[in-house]
């Protein structure tokens, strides 16, 4: 599904800048769909994945300074 989409970004792409006309408009519109959605879940899971490791990280951090404290 990746390399579809690939593909069709670059057709989409090389579309408007050459004006070939390969795709047609409703092609050009439902590939843009799923790129923007697809995109878009990207972008969200690296978000989350983000948030999760900085949660880590600070539990991480705070465990550090409880070890020390004690000493």
């Amino acid at each position: 599904m990746i390399a579809t989409l690939a593909l069709f970004g670059i057709l989409a792409i090389a579309d408007e800048l050459f004006s070939w006309d390969l795709l047609s408009d409703n092609i050009e519109k439902v590939a843009l769909l799923f790129m923007s959605a697809f995109g878009i879940t990207i972008g969200a899971t690296f978000l989350m994945s983000l948030m999760v490791n900085f949660s880590l990280i600070s539990i991480s951090l705070e465990k550090i300074a409880e070890n020390k404290k004690g000493n």
